[in-house]
């Protein structure tokens, strides 16, 4: 990195945020490394210094199939080691290596080799745990979380469909559309003047109260309405026998 910086050579840092510090701690950190080494990054730009998460070194996740790659509705070819490597020099080693990501330095199976050539000659298996929980289940509860209200909405109007209620599938997703933009405007609306109310400043110092405020208000009370509906949505009565039901009705 020295060298580089000795030659202008303009550099992205990617590295891992401990789950002891703030996003604030950890840039202000990394950004006077990158000063000692003289190199021209700006910390607080997210593209020239990408922060990771922690990741749980004896993580359980689940376990992942190539079944994934349609629930989830992503492409083996949008996972990182598809189509990039990253070159590290261990201290004290010979010479430089090839690993398969930037989570992954720690494990020596995911040393690829010594030259790109033989580090891209095979596809990376996804067989660690965190190739599970960051790369292919990461955000994969928030693509859920939108994919399941619209499914059950599709039932809906397939029962209202076989119900004689003819094809009023525009006004169901019309009125959805605007519960979803109601909802949305309440939230921020609400969000916005209890973070006020509460001293939060988006662009200064916050103290510990107005940070817990917006912890509770982004993080606490949306949770807790997830888990209020989980019952509804867990004893959701359009189950698949009595979809399969809805479709003979509808194809006669």
């Amino acid at each position: 990195l020295r060298w580089l910086g000795e030659r202008g050579v303009q550099v992205a840092i990617a590295g891992r945020q401990a789950l002891t510090e703030d996003d604030a701690t950890a840039r202000a950190t990394y950004g006077a490394l990158a000063q000692s080494l003289g190199l021209r990054l700006d910390p607080s730009d997210t593209k020239q210094l990408v922060l990771f998460p922690e990741m749980i070194a004896r993580d359980d996740p689940p376990e992942i199939t190539t079944d994934c790659w349609g629930i989830l509705n992503k492409s083996p070819d949008d996972i990182m080691c598809a189509n990039q490597r990253m070159v590290i020099r261990r201290k004290g080693a010979g010479k430089a290596t090839v690993t398969a990501c930037t989570l992954l330095v720690d494990d020596p199976a995911f040393e690829l080799g010594d030259t790109l050539s033989d580090a891209t000659a095979d596809p990376v298996k996804l067989n660690h745990p965190w190739c599970a929980s960051f790369c292919v289940l990461g955000g994969g509860s928030l693509g859920i979380d939108m994919a399941i209200p619209a499914s059950m909405q599709a039932d809906v109007i397939d029962e209202d469909t076989a119900a004689g209620g003819g094809g009023r599938a525009g006004l169901y997703f019309g009125l959805w559309g605007l519960a979803t933009k109601l909802s949305l405007a309440i939230a921020v609306g609400f969000t916005f003047v209890a973070l006020d109310l509460f001293g939060f400043d988006a662009k200064a110092d916050n103290d510990a109260t107005a940070l817990w405020a917006l912890t509770i208000l982004y993080g606490g009370i949306p949770v807790l309405i997830k888990f209020a509906v989980v019952p509804w949505v867990w004893n959701f009565p359009l189950d698949r026998s009595r979809h399969a039901d809805l479709q003979r009705q509808l194809s006669d």
